[in-house]
Parts: C-alpha cells; sequence; structure tokens
C-alpha cells in the first residue's frame, strides 16, 4: 500500500485513499480508476459522479423493541389497576 501510494504521489497521480476504523482494510484508487459505487466530489477534479442524482434515503420511524415492550406493559398494567379498582 505504502509503495503504491508513493508511486502515485511521484508520478503527480491524484488518488483516493481510505482505510477503516480497526485499520484492518485499506484501499487506494487512482481517480481515474475510481469504483462506480463511490461517489467522490472535489472541486480541483469534477466528476460524471457529481451531476448524478441521489435518492433520498427513506427511513421508516418504528418505535424500539424496548419502547413497544413498555406501552405493552403500561397498558396492561392500567387494566388490571382498573379491574383491582372495580372489584
Amino acid at each position: 500500500m505504502q509503495h503504491l501510494l508513493n508511486r502515485f504521489g511521484q508520478q503527480a497521480i491524484p488518488c483516493f485513499f481510505i482505510i477503516d476504523f480497526t485499520k484492518t482494510h485499506s484501499y487506494v484508487y487512482p481517480l481515474s480508476q475510481m469504483p462506480e459505487d463511490i461517489l467522490w466530489s472535489m472541486a480541483s477534479q469534477p466528476t460524471v459522479e457529481q451531476t448524478k442524482k441521489l435518492t433520498a434515503l427513506q427511513l421508516k420511524k418504528k418505535p424500539s423493541a424496548l419502547i413497544n415492550t413498555k406501552l405493552r406493559l403500561t397498558k396492561s398494567l392500567q387494566k388490571c389497576m382498573k379491574a383491582i379498582l372495580i372489584y
């Protein structure tokens, strides 16, 4: 990896370098050979990727399992309390 980065630097080849947070996987790509699934943008290196429209990520909000459990228990407890008060 270091040799490749040094070569790109010596030849003035713009490149993209990435490493994961565990420092176990690293990748280096010349900007001219970037994989299509990696979108990037730099003012000095405009790409076709800049013109692609990204689809918005649609998130569905749902209560967590813990919140759902608490709601069910609260409703059950309220029913029990009503039953006790009526009895």
